[in-house]
């Protein structure tokens, strides 16, 4: 009896196979891709504050005006790091969600196959 290999069958149960773990990576990818942008959007941050603060130091006509000031703008970049906080947890979060949805998917498409082969 002579033994027939077909490569695009092959082929195709490699992709159903490695199908999940390709779309967990894309995930991946873009959570992070995300993050650097809020990470990056938070360097901003800090160089606006830091040019903040020197024309707050040049302009300061006392030592209360400069601290009135200086706090104000503290707050500022409390809030914005405040916010950018919060888009980091929310990408974290949608992130999650879905490689659990991916995860889950997986599950069912293997259940399915178990009871089709049994």
């Amino acid at each position: 009896m002579t033994v027939t290999y077909d490569p695009n069958a092959w082929l195709d149960a490699c992709r159903s196979a490695l199908a999940p773990v390709i779309r967990t990576q894309e995930e991946y990818i873009k959570a992070m891709d995300r993050i650097a942008r809020v990470q990056y959007a938070v360097a901003g941050d800090v160089l606006e504050l830091s040019l903040a603060h020197a024309h707050v130091a040049l302009e300061a006509k006392s030592p209360g005006d400069y601290l009135a000031k200086s706090t104000e703008l503290g707050a500022k970049l409390g809030e914005k790091l405040r916010n950018r906080t919060q888009e980091i947890v929310t990408a974290t979060t949608e992130a999650q969600g879905t490689v659990t949805r991916t995860v889950a998917d997986v599950g069912s498409k293997v259940g399915e196959s178990a009871k089709k082969a049994a």
